[in-house]
């Protein structure tokens, strides 16, 4: 069992509290201001990947609406935004 620490060593209060910066500057996919984003919930709290995955998200829509107004086929989108076929494929799948 340790000794226990002696009371006349004591570290400041501030000490244990954890170092993050104070300022609510925001962040790049909510705007100015934490308190004033307009996301439901946190792209920092985001589960499997946070603002990657909203990123990513994003960017398959951009490729299917573009499919879908310039009539691109599965292999042109592929080529064109230098991805796989397969990818083109789950996007299409996932989005019904």
């Amino acid at each position: 069992m340790p000794k226990p620490r002696c009371l006349t060593h004591r570290v400041a209060p501030d000490h244990y509290l954890p170092i993050f910066n104070k300022e609510d500057d925001g962040c790049e996919a909510g705007g100015p201001s934490c308190l004033a984003c307009p996301l439901p919930q946190c792209v920092l709290d985001l589960p499997n990947g946070g603002l990657n995955r909203l990123h990513t998200e994003q960017r398959h829509q951009y490729i299917l609406k573009t499919m879908e107004t310039e009539g691109l086929t599965v292999e042109e989108a592929a080529e064109r935004f230098e991805v796989k076929v397969r990818t083109i494929r789950r996007m299409k799948q996932k989005a019904g």
